[in-house]
């Protein structure tokens, strides 16, 4: 009996099982064969539902379909983080890249701020899947203490330090700000030179130099106020004066390039690449970072780092329009196709091409062809250029 029982038992549970898989297999067919999907877009023929879960999840998906980016929507922004951040696109497209360097450390003592941060847009054609490494640069610190130098901004910026402390009447040094980059490959800007030709680096705005104060007594009293984040170019430190002060630079630093600088000055410090200049064993405000980081001045003020937008990735134009631009505040302009850039402020030959909404050449906000007051920041749109 008990034999006879398990027999029953066994072929009940087969028979179920078998009864289960035919009527799933069924059903399969009957909702793949007996449904249609159609979307507005007739270029995109779908047959049954089957054929759309497959078009929907394939990550060959070229998203005329499944993409959850609407066209010209906001898909990345931050602000500065002190380390490094990765997005990576939900599908292939488009994307405009929009960077902001970061401002050099201030000459709080003699109420002199630091050079702006820069500004960079680029176009780039992103595949689904594809990470992007993002660098927002911090802005310059401040130097009030005697042999205890301050760190430079994020990404780059060049360390600020004070002289000798004998400054009685005032002494500051601000460090340099960091630039802001975006790259195929992981690692701050300083790291990635050998990537300079493949073109991996997709765009930097530079971060602005410190400025520098320094008044012991009488006529001891020099000073400088940081250059500003470029552009092609750096700006150079300006409103510089040495009066009777000793062991000082010619004039201020020199802002960054688009290739290393090889110019030399005593009490001065190179910048480098990704890398704002400084004076290891002599009191000075740092060098803005950049694609090229300025030149460190001793207490003349330091200069900005430079942008950059000449990746051969990146998409150019669209019916002879340049898309790819660089602003900065008092800076030099250029009309080349990879270095194209619009001054903020000052005398300009691409007036026209500047945002009204940046009345005053730059803003501690992030405002488009606007140069950057503060921290760096970042925001990246998927868009259409069609």
């Amino acid at each position: 009996m008990r034999k006879m029982l398990e027999s029953r038992t066994f072929f009940f549970v087969l028979g179920a099982l078998i009864f289960g898989s035919i009527s799933a297999v069924l059903a399969y067919d009957y909702v793949s064969s007996s449904f249609s999907f159609t979307p507005d877009d007739e270029e995109w023929p779908v047959e049954n539902v089957t054929e759309a879960l497959d078009d929907l999840y394939s990550v060959t998906n070229t998203c005329e379909f499944g993409c959850p980016y609407e066209h010209d929507s906001v898909v990345y922004t931050s602000n500065y983080i002190g380390e490094q951040d990765t997005f990576t696109p939900l599908c292939s497209g488009t994307y405009k890249i929009e960077v902001w360097g970061a401002q050099g450390g201030d000459a709080s003592c003699d109420s002199r701020p630091g050079g702006y941060g820069g500004y960079s847009v680029v176009y780039a054609n992103i595949n689904v899947g594809t990470p992007l490494f993002i660098n927002v640069g911090g802005k310059g610190n401040t130097a009030t203490n005697n042999n205890s130098p301050v760190d430079g901004g994020y990404n780059g910026g060049g360390k600020g330090r004070i002289s000798d402390g004998l400054g009685s009447q005032g002494e500051c040094s601000g460090s340099g700000g960091g630039a802001t980059s975006v790259a195929l490959n992981s690692g701050t800007l300083n790291t990635l030179s050998e990537h300079i030709e493949d073109g991996k680096i997709l765009v930097v705005a530079g971060g602005g130099g410190g400025s520098s104060y320094y008044h012991s007594m009488g006529s001891y009293r020099c000073y400088g106020s940081g250059g500003h984040g470029g552009g092609v170019n750096g700006v150079d430190a300006y409103d510089w004066a040495k009066n009777s002060c000793n062991a000082v630079a010619s004039s201020g630093g020199y802002g960054g390039m688009q290739v290393a600088d090889t110019r030399t000055a005593t009490y001065m410090g190179p910048g480098s690449f990704g890398q704002g200049g400084w004076l290891d064993n002599f009191g000075q405000s740092g060098g803005g970072g950049g694609f090229y980081g300025g030149y460190s001045s001793g207490a003349l003020g330091s200069g900005g780092g430079s942008g950059y937008i000449g990746s051969q990735l990146l998409v150019q134009n669209i019916s002879n329009n340049i898309l790819n631009k660089m602003f900065c505040y008092d800076c030099l302009e250029s009309s080349e196709l990879r270095t194209y850039t619009v001054s903020t402020h000052g005398t300009s030959t691409h007036t026209a091409e500047r945002n009204e909404s940046c009345t005053s050449g730059y803003d501690s906000f992030p405002i488009s062809g606007c140069a950057k007051a503060g921290n760096g920041y970042i925001r990246i749109t998927y868009t259409s250029l069609n």
